[in-house]
């Protein structure tokens, strides 16, 4: 397809992608996505994309423990992300996941 785009004189669709090299793969989950992304002048979603595609967990992401779920639903989703610093929608979610109701204002 890309040589009959070429003959056509039509632009090759990708043609500027970069393979990924051994060292941008091992940077990836060792930092958010948007600290990787800039470091290696990649896209933000390329960088989830191939994160993902390599099974990498996210550096981000919370990591849960009994005590911290504890505490969801007895004060208010921002005040928890406050104390455990994470998002206020990683809080949401999670409490929605344990079907917790939010805390009472």
């Amino acid at each position: 397809m890309a040589h009959r785009r070429r003959r056509l004189g039509v632009p090759v669709l990708f043609a500027h992608r970069r393979p990924w090299t051994q060292a941008e793969d091992e940077l990836l989950g060792t930092a958010p996505d948007t600290v990787i992304a800039a470091r290696l002048g990649r896209h933000l979603a390329t960088v989830c994309i191939r994160r993902h595609k390599l099974g990498i967990p996210n550096a981000c992401r919370h990591r849960w423990r009994t005590e911290e779920d504890k505490l969801l639903g007895t004060r208010s989703d921002a005040e928890v992300a406050r104390l455990l610093r994470c998002r206020v929608g990683a809080v949401k979610a999670r409490r929605q996941h344990l079907r917790r109701h939010a805390a009472r204002t």
